[in-house]
């Protein structure tokens, strides 16, 4: 289907290694398809469940939500989350913010995604990598701006990440971690 993730990244992938072959785009192809095993995938809000989604029918590196997943019905999570991945969940890691309205849907997910069983959340600002080696990272930082009003984008977004003397985010080291600690084969 043209408009599906498989043929939009397939498209995106051959695209980078034929034009910028020095930059090591191929070794994310295998044939005319992505190598999902070599592919991390990750997303805020909405996007971090659809990593989630990805990761459920794929084998990926890794699965990074931030502020995610978010869905949840009557105050539980929708079963697909808590039924058969085919990635493991120790590749999946996890932001969020406690102030976050959909924080306790957020904790839900992780819970139904199997992540509580890789150690209790840890608070990133009380704490340092590798965060007792858990899955699941969270603030109370204040948003940049806006108050806690803006908690749901404070984890990943720009305007309002908390920032350290208005340079460098305060949550890279949480970020860093989420996207290089060491994951089962």
């Amino acid at each position: 289907m043209p408009n599906s993730i498989d043929n939009r990244l397939t498209k995106l992938l051959q695209y980078l290694a034929s034009n910028y072959p020095q930059e090591g785009w191929s070794a994310f192809l295998t044939g005319a398809h992505p190598h999902w095993s070599k592919i991390a995938v990750g997303g805020w809000s909405q996007g971090g469940a659809h990593a989630a989604f990805i990761a459920k029918f794929r084998y990926v590196a890794r699965v990074v939500m931030f502020s995610a997943p978010v869905e949840s019905y009557g105050g539980a999570p929708p079963s697909w989350e808590s039924t058969g991945h085919v990635t493991p969940t120790g590749r999946y890691f996890g932001l969020a913010h406690d102030r976050d309205g959909f924080y306790p849907g957020i904790v839900g997910g992780w819970t139904a995604l199997g992540m509580d069983a890789l150690g209790a959340q840890v608070q990133v600002e009380k704490s340092t990598p590798p965060y007792s080696f858990t899955h699941e990272l969270y603030t109370e930082l204040p948003p940049q701006r806006g108050g806690y009003a803006y908690a749901h984008y404070s984890t990943v977004l720009d305007f309002a990440t908390p920032l350290f003397q208005q340079k460098t985010p305060r949550l890279g080291d949480a970020w860093e971690y989420m996207l290089t600690a060491e994951v089962p084969e």
